[in-house]
């Protein structure tokens, strides 16, 4: 390596060292960004089926639309959602809240614990279920989910689904603009996640004649 090739890549180094270190102390500044997505899609399995899986299962709990989230507790206020209801009543509806508590660990925003009320709504022929932040948590200010399914023209499961948050973070001017993409991309990329969810959640019953009712230990 000549020496002018030598000091050359000297300098560079330097100047990127130089712009890591304005990068890390430069102060940030309170920044709050709001983003919405929304997906569907369909699962070629009957809507009573898919419903019943969900619901005998318990299954409600486990399809949190936020990515990087584990739920770690659940709590129903009223309701006992492996009785579907009488088999001889076409007309029955159930109907209750519940509390679930998320551990989120976001690459950008760290570990967060959340507490979401959960409202839910089965029909024979629609299931709703909707996760709202109570309080703000941290760097999350306002989260709310909703998740439909009904029977698509064919009679198959047919899910329509939508998040909406706000998180409020702080950054530089060098990695606003990075940060304020970031967020905007998290509800598309959890819905994705949650749609794939829901899909392993269907496929592990695709053996199983009847659903029965979750055993509670």
């Amino acid at each position: 390596m000549s020496r002018f090739a030598a000091v050359t890549v000297i300098v560079v180094i330097a100047v990127l060292l130089i712009a890591a270190t304005l990068v890390l102390f430069v102060p940030g500044k309170s920044i709050e960004v709001t983003a919405s997505a929304s997906d569907s899609f369909v699962i070629g399995t009957k809507m009573e089926r898919v419903r019943k899986i969900l619901v005998r299962t318990n299954s409600v709990k486990t399809i949190v639309a936020m990515a990087n989230a584990v739920l770690t507790d659940q709590e129903w206020l009223n309701l006992k959602l492996e009785n579907e209801g009488s088999l001889l009543d076409r007309n029955w509806n159930l109907s209750g809240q519940g509390k679930l508590t998320v551990l989120s660990d976001d690459p950008w925003l760290g570990k967060q614990e959340l507490t979401l009320d959960q409202k839910i709504e089965v029909q024979p022929e629609r299931l709703e279920s909707t996760n709202t932040l109570g309080e703000p948590s941290n760097s999350i200010r306002a989260y709310t989910s909703n998740l439909v399914l009904t029977p698509d023209s064919n009679g198959n499961a047919e899910f329509q689904s939508r998040l909406d948050l706000t998180i409020q973070t702080r950054a530089n001017w060098f990695i606003r603009k990075t940060a304020e993409a970031r967020i905007r991309e998290a509800p598309a990329k959890a819905l994705q996640n949650m749609e794939q969810a829901i899909r392993d959640i269907v496929a592990s019953h695709d053996d199983e004649i009847l659903i029965l009712p979750t055993v509670k230990q």
